[in-house]
């Protein structure tokens, strides 16, 4: 059975945190996984910069005027 693993982290995080979450994580997903990110705005094409030679799906989400936090849609 195929699995999907969806995730967004809001309007956390930074560009080390993206690069090391992701080759981590593609330590540690197989072949059956659809694996799909929805970073925010600002970090949209660094993310897809990170991930190119994965087997990842992008999506985006939108982003507020606050520095950080749960604050996106």
């Amino acid at each position: 059975m195929n699995k999907l693993i969806a995730a967004n982290w809001k309007m956390n995080g930074h560009h080390s945190f993206i690069k090391e979450f992701l080759n981590k994580l593609a330590e540690k997903v197989d072949d059956a996984s659809n694996v799909i990110f929805f970073p925010p705005f600002p970090y949209l094409d660094y993310t897809y910069q990170c991930f190119k030679k994965k087997a990842f799906q992008l999506g985006a989400q939108n982003v507020c005027s606050f520095q950080e936090g749960a604050y996106t849609g």
